[in-house]
Formats: structure tokens, C-alpha cells, sequence
């Protein structure tokens, strides 16, 4: 049984679009692989009669697909937004991501989001072909994708900022998370904590400012809680050091960087 594949849409409402800065896309050779004209009836074309008629198609030759690399800057996908713009009312938003890591911690190659709202719906082939070599789907509820730009309800994936994102639409009413999102991001953080991704000495790296100012201490009672809980287990995996010596001998210093060398994020 082969996998289901996902249909194409035939219209619009709301696109979200992925497009990678860098991409080996097919192409054909141009005029060599065309075979000299013949008569669609098989008689020879060297008997004088016009080559432009319609009685003669051109047959390309097999030939091997070739390959060739495109690069799209974003001021490549700009100028294919505010034209599209200046012809049809929409509201974009696009974005650049270059520093996102997959679940291997592997730097993933650089591309693009973009969410596109339209008026009235729009058929899928005009999108194709504003974005020939994109990935496009229907976009869910647009606040959440153009919420998705900065990964702001992605506490585990790298964030970017709001002044990324370029766009001709108030960015405003998509800052602020609904509560029903707040939530579920408070507890993918306190399972972070559970799960030792992130600690008092690592908090201010792995959670975003925005949710840790505004659910302060809701998050320290978390890390308090953890704590609390990982002391009182007798049986936890413990390893004690002790240093002595005279005052200024660098036991503190080595101590610092013995700690750095076990736990080189903290």
C-alpha cells in the first residue's frame, strides 16, 4: 500500500509558501534536442513545402534531464510580492530562515516562509507560477502561520524576531499568543525542566523573553519544584568533588571550569 498523497487545492483562500535559497531544479537542453522537422504523416520534409506549416510538429529527442542550481535572494521573493501587489490586493509576509537546526542539531539550509493573504480566492496555478519552485499549501488559520515566521509558539526551535519578517500588513495583532497557546508552550517548557533541557543556569538561553517575563513565576516554580524533587531522590546519580587547600590556590577557578568542561552549555 502506497501512501496517500496530498492533492493540490484548486484555489486559495490563504497560502503558506517554502521556498530554499539554494536548489538543484531539472531543466532541458534547448534547441539540440529537437529532431529537424517531419510531416505529421511520416513523408519526408526534403520535398520543398513550407517547413512554418502546420502539418509539421517537432519532436524532441530523448534526452538525459539535466540539472542546474538557482539561488533566490530574498530581495528576490520582495520583488515578486510587492509586484504581485501592485496587480492583485494581498497582504504578505515572508521571512528568511538561515538558522534552523533539524533534530540531528544539523544546520539546516537556508530558506523561506511565506504567507500570503488574499482577498478572494486564488487559483493554485497562479501561486505555482508566481513561486514555480516552492512548496505551496493552504494555510491553516493565517495568525498562526505568520506566527510561525519567528517560531513564536515553537519554544524549541530557534526564534527569530518580529523585525525579520518583511511584510505591508500590521504585525501587532499576531504578537501577543492566545491563551490556549500560552499554555501549551508553558508545558513544553516545565517538560524541558523535567527533562533537564533547561535550568536555572540555561533559562535565559532556551525560553523565549517574551513568555518568561510575562509567566515569571509560574517558570521558577517549575525549576523550584525540580530541584526540590531531584535532592530528595537517594537513589539519583550523583557525583561529589572536594577541593582543599590554601586561600588562592584556584580551587574555586578550577572547580568553574571543571563544571564548564561537564556541562558546556551551562
Amino acid at each position: 500500500m502506497t501512501a496517500k498523497q496530498k492533492t493540490k487545492p484548486k484555489s486559495l483562500r490563504a497560502a503558506f509558501i517554502r521556498v530554499h535559497a539554494d536548489m538543484n531544479v531539472e531543466k532541458r537542453p534547448g534547441e539540440n534536442n529537437i529532431e529537424k522537422p517531419t510531416l505529421d504523416n511520416g513523408i519526408d520534409v526534403n520535398a520543398g513545402l513550407d517547413f512554418d506549416s502546420p502539418l509539421y510538429v517537432s519532436k524532441p529527442k530523448p534526452a538525459e534531464i539535466e540539472k542546474e542550481l538557482i539561488h533566490v535572494s530574498f530581495d528576490d521573493i520582495k520583488t515578486i510580492l510587492n509586484e504581485w501587489n501592485t496587480t492583485k490586493r494581498i497582504k504578505y509576509y515572508a521571512v528568511l530562515h538561515d538558522k534552523d537546526f533539524d533534530d540531528n542539531n544539523e544546520l539546516v539550509k537556508p530558506h523561506y516562509h511565506i504567507v500570503i493573504d488574499f482577498t478572494s480566492p486564488t487559483p493554485w496555478e497562479q501561486v505555482k507560477a508566481k513561486f514555480p519552485y516552492g512548496d505551496i499549501e493552504q494555510a491553516g488559520k493565517v495568525r498562526f502561520c505568520v506566527r510561525y515566521l519567528i517560531h513564536a509558539d515553537q519554544p524549541i526551535k530557534t526564534p527569530y524576531e518580529w523585525t525579520e519578517v518583511y511584510t505591508n500588513a500590521d504585525l501587532e495583532p499576531y504578537k501577543l499568543a492566545s491563551n490556549t497557546m500560552q499554555e501549551i508552550n508553558l508545558l513544553k517548557i516545565y517538560e524541558m525542566i523535567d527533562n533537564e533541557e533547561i535550568t536555572e543556569y540555561n533559562k535565559s538561553l532556551k525560553i523565549p523573553t517574551p513568555i518568561y517575563a510575562k509567566h515569571r513565576s509560574r517558570i521558577e516554580n517549575a525549576l523550584s519544584l525540580h530541584v526540590h524533587k531531584v535532592t530528595l531522590n537517594p537513589k539519583r546519580d550523583l557525583d561529589v568533588f572536594f577541593f582543599t587547600g590554601p586561600a588562592r590556590t584556584g580551587k574555586s577557578h578550577f572547580a568553574t571550569w571543571l563544571a564548564k568542561q561537564t556541562n558546556p552549555e551551562q
